[in-house]
C-alpha cells in the first residue's frame, strides 16, 4: 500500500506539473501572437501609405511613357517595348540609366520603319499634325500629371534596438531548483518558511540557527542570505548558503543594542548598502563588498533618516518617507528623498500623499507603496508621476511588501490567510493559499526574494 501511495502522490505531482507547463506554453504562444499581430499592423500602417505612393508613381510613369510614344510616333513609327510586360522595377532602372530622352526612346521603342535610319512618311493631314503639335506645346506648360510629394521613413534605430532587447528579455524561464532559488524566504523569530511560485505552496526550512535577533538586518545576494550586526556600526556578518543549506559565521554575530537600527539593500552588483540609525539621532551609510567581505563607511547623512526603506540606483541613495528631525518624532516627511552618494546631500525630493507603511522597488524606476489603511500607489523615480492602484483586501497590518520573484508580481505577507500576490499588469490581488502553519502576523519577520536574475525584479 505504501508503494501505491507513493505512486499516486507522484502521479498527482506530475499531472500538476503537466498542467502548469502546458499553461505556460500557451501563455508564451499567446503573448508572441499578440506581438506578431502588432508588428504586422505597424507594417501595414506604414507600408499602406508608401504603397499608395508607389502606385501613384507607377501610374504616372506609364502615362508619361504612353504620351512619349504618342509624340514619337508622329515622327517615327515605333512599337513600345515597355507595354510588352516589362516589370516596373526594370522600367525605372531603364529611366534612371538613360542620360537623355533620345537614349531612353532608343532603348524603349522598336522602330517599325523599313529603314530605321529614315523617317517614314507621315500620313497625318496638316490639320491633324498642327493639332498634335499644339497639344504638345500646351502639355509642356500645363502638365496634367499630379505632383507626388517625396516621403522618407524616419526609423528611430535606438528605439528599435531597445524593443529588440526587450523582446529578448521579456520571456524568462524560471526553473525550480533543489536550493530554493526563484522563491521567497520568510525569516521569523521561530521559523524560516519558503514560498514557491512554481507550486504555489509553502514549506519549512529545516536548517534554523539556534538564536535569532529581529533587529538583525538581512539581504539576499548571489546565492546567499546575509545577516549583519554590530553596536555602533555593522561589524560582523553571517550567511546562509542556498547551495548547501548551511549557516556560516552565525556564532560570531554580535548582540545588537536596543538603540541600534539598520536596514540593508543589495545593488545587484557587488555592494550591499547598510543604513543605520542610533540613539544620537544620527544616520550613517555603510557598504559591504560581497567579493572582499569588507565593510566601508560612506558617511553620515545631514539629517536623521528612518532606515527601513532605502534603495540605491544610479549613484543615488533613495529614502522613502523617512526624513525626520529627531528619532522620537511621530510625523515623517511623506516624501521620497534622493541623496547623492558622493556628497550625501539631497538632490531632489517627491511629495507623497500619505505616510508609507510598506514599499518595494522594482530595481529600475518604480516604487510601490502601501499605506496603513491599504491605499496603494506607484511612483516613477524618473518623473515623480504617481499612479493609484487597486487596494489589497483588508487593511495592511505588516511592512512586508516585496517585488517578485516572478516578473510583474508583488507579494504582500501578513501571516496565515492574509498573504497576497499582486499582478502589476492586471492591477489585481489574489490570495496565496496556506498549506502549512505559517509565521504569526504579530511576529517580526523579513521576506527575502531568492533570485539571481538581472537586478530588475
Amino acid at each position: 500500500m505504501s508503494r501505491m501511495k507513493l505512486l499516486w502522490s507522484t502521479l498527482k505531482e506530475l499531472a500538476t506539473k503537466h498542467q502548469t507547463l502546458t499553461q505556460a506554453s500557451k501563455q508564451v504562444t499567446e503573448r508572441c501572437k499578440e506581438l506578431h499581430e502588432l508588428i504586422i499592423l505597424q507594417e501595414h500602417r506604414i507600408n499602406s501609405q508608401i504603397n499608395d505612393r508607389v502606385h501613384q508613381t507607377s501610374s504616372a510613369i506609364n502615362d508619361i511613357i504612353n504620351e512619349i510614344e504618342s509624340i514619337n510616333n508622329v515622327f517615327r513609327s515605333s512599337k513600345n517595348k515597355i507595354n510588352d510586360g516589362m516589370e516596373m522595377d526594370n522600367i525605372v532602372q531603364l529611366i534612371t540609366s538613360s542620360t537623355t530622352i533620345d537614349q531612353f526612346i532608343d532603348q524603349s521603342f522598336t522602330s517599325t520603319s523599313p529603314n530605321s535610319d529614315q523617317p517614314i512618311e507621315i500620313s497625318n493631314s496638316s490639320n491633324e499634325l498642327l493639332a498634335l503639335v499644339q497639344q504638345s506645346v500646351r502639355l509642356k506648360y500645363e502638365s496634367h500629371f499630379k505632383h507626388i510629394p517625396r516621403c522618407l521613413v524616419d526609423i528611430d534605430h535606438d528605439t528599435l534596438d531597445g524593443i529588440k532587447h526587450q523582446l529578448r528579455t521579456c520571456f524568462e524561464l524560471l526553473e525550480e531548483t533543489a536550493h530554493n532559488r526563484n522563491c521567497l524566504m520568510v525569516i521569523s523569530e521561530a521559523t524560516i518558511s519558503i514560498y514557491s511560485p512554481f507550486s504555489d505552496t509553502w514549506s519549512l526550512l529545516d536548517h534554523k540557527p539556534k538564536k535569532w535577533e529581529t533587529s538583525l538586518t538581512s539581504v539576499y545576494a548571489r546565492g546567499k542570505v546575509y545577516l549583519f550586526s554590530g553596536n555602533e556600526e555593522p561589524s560582523t556578518f553571517a550567511w546562509y548558503s542556498l547551495d548547501d543549506g548551511q549557516w556560516y559565521n552565525y556564532d560570531i554575530l554580535e548582540d545588537n543594542s536596543d538603540d541600534y537600527e539598520a536596514a540593508s539593500y543589495y545593488d545587484g552588483d557587488k555592494l550591499i548598502y547598510i543604513a543605520t540609525t542610533d540613539d544620537e539621532d544620527e544616520s550613517w551609510i555603510y557598504t559591504f563588498n560581497i567579493e572582499t567581505q569588507q565593510f566601508s563607511c560612506i558617511g553620515q547623512l545631514p539629517m536623521y533618516c528612518d532606515s527601513r526603506y532605502h534603495f540605491v540606483i544610479n549613484n543615488q541613495l533613495i529614502f522613502v518617507d523617512a526624513v525626520l528631525n529627531r528619532k522620537d518624532e511621530e510625523d515623517s516627511s511623506q516624501t521620497v528623498e534622493f541623496f547623492n552618494l558622493a556628497t550625501l546631500q539631497i538632490e531632489k525630493s517627491y511629495p507623497l500623499p500619505w505616510p508609507v507603511n510598506t514599499c518595494c522597488f522594482d530595481g529600475k524606476d518604480i516604487l510601490y507603496m502601501l499605506s496603513m489603511v491599504g491605499e496603494f500607489l506607484s511612483i516613477s523615480l524618473v518623473t515623480g508621476k504617481i499612479t493609484h492602484r487597486a487596494s489589497p483586501p483588508g487593511p495592511v497590518e505588516t511592512n512586508t511588501l516585496s517585488c517578485g520573484p516572478e516578473k510583474g508580481t508583488l507579494i504582500l505577507l501578513q501571516g496565515p490567510n492574509k498573504n497576497f500576490r499582486y499582478s502589476i499588469r492586471k492591477n489585481e490581488w489574489t490570495c496565496i493559499a496556506d498549506n502549512i502553519d505559517l509565521f504569526d502576523r504579530d511576529e517580526n519577520f523579513i521576506p527575502l526574494v531568492l533570485s539571481d536574475r538581472p537586478f530588475r525584479r
